[in-house]
């Protein structure tokens, strides 16, 4: 595989992910806030 090859996969492919852990980070550390506030909420009624 050609060196210039390799670059432009990694340009064409590591943008994509980057944008997709910037996006998947916050909505996963909401679900856990939101999953940990759901939990203390239910302690006190059982």
């Amino acid at each position: 595989m050609p060196e210039n090859a390799q670059t432009t996969w990694v340009l064409k492919h590591m943008p994509v992910t980057a944008q997709a852990v910037a996006e998947l980070a916050p909505a996963l550390a909401g679900k856990r806030l939101a999953m940990c506030q759901h939990v203390e909420r239910r302690r006190p009624r059982s």
